[in-house]
């Protein structure tokens, strides 16, 4: 009995090794699938300002969802700008490829495929169109060159007014219309993930940050707003962050989890500081933010869509 029980000790302790390893991979693992960290485009105006938005997937086109505000004076109702540059990565996080694309919103805007929502915080700007081309798929080594069956396969095309100045060989990541979902699905409580570029984070210099990526922040669904259908969470944004995807998580079992984005990021929540100048006579307000933040539900992007 003594000896097996140091049989089985001695297999323990040669398996051993190979069970920490698989523990500690397991644990390195991402919280996250790799190519929703591609979902996030840096936009950057001609004038320098700066915005967040995503890639939709829908209706055999690649659409760029952002917040109205960055695209349009909110008091004119004018473009802010001409033109734009989106920076993206490919599914492959670890690629050193990039997404470089050049819009000519005046082109666009001309051609209709530019739509901003009349009442809410987001705008839908066509950038692709998705078509199935056939092409022959290639003999087997040794054959006989003959005609050959084709193979269907999807290609992008660019609008007019858009310009690839880099394209990954993978292309561009957007979220899917299944991978998305609406107000009512959305609840007090719910985990969620905020994806920006907060530039204005830079305006301190600090070599330790890097915004060619874009930072996450987790946090849950703090409360509802249904009559205005607006979201509020309880994390912080700042200058820049504005047009980036929200995702909820889902934790379907302790062993199946669904990332689902359900709204556009529009703004902080600001809290007012009031106090009063006893020297001057005068009450003084100063907006501060409140770490809350308010989002767009992807209702209204759909509705864009529609």
């Amino acid at each position: 009995m003594r000896n097996k029980i140091l049989r089985i000790f001695g297999y323990l302790l040669l398996a051993w090794p190979t069970s920490l390893s698989a523990v500690c991979n397991a644990a390195s693992r991402r919280a996250i699938p790799d190519d929703n960290l591609a979902y996030p485009v840096l936009i950057t105006l001609k004038n320098g300002s700066t915005g967040s938005g995503f890639y939709l997937d829908a209706d055999k086109a690649v659409f760029l969802v952002t917040a109205k505000q960055v695209i349009f004076d909110p008091k004119t109702n004018t473009l802010n700008d001409t033109s734009l540059s989106l920076l993206s990565y490919p599914k492959e996080i670890d690629s050193s490829e990039r997404n470089f694309l050049e819009l000519d919103l005046s082109i666009l805007n001309r051609a209709v495929d530019i739509k901003s929502h009349p009442s809410e915080d987001v705008v839908l700007i066509k950038v692709a169109t998705v078509v199935e081309v056939q092409s022959p798929k290639p003999n087997a080594v040794g054959e006989t060159p003959a005609p050959s069956p084709s193979a269907t396969r999807t290609q992008i095309l660019l609008l007019p007014g858009v310009i690839g100045k880099q394209l990954s060989a993978t292309g561009l990541v957007g979220v899917s219309l299944e991978n998305v979902e609406t107000f009512d699905h959305v609840l007090v409580g719910n985990e969620i993930l905020m994806f920006g570029y907060p530039t204005s984070l830079s305006l301190v210099p600090n070599p330790k940050t890097y915004f060619q990526r874009s930072l996450l922040r987790k946090g849950i669904v703090a409360g509802e707003n249904p009559p205005m259908h607006s979201i509020i969470l309880d994390r912080p944004s700042y200058q820049g962050d504005s047009g980036g995807p929200i995702l909820k998580i889902e934790l379907d079992s302790p062993f199946e989890t669904h990332f689902k984005s359900i709204g556009v990021m529009s703004s902080f929540a600001p809290f007012a500081d009031t106090w009063m100048n006893q020297h001057c006579g005068y009450i003084n307000t100063t907006l501060q933010n409140s770490g809350y933040s308010i989002a767009t539900p992807i209702d209204f992007v759909l509705d864009l869509i529609k």
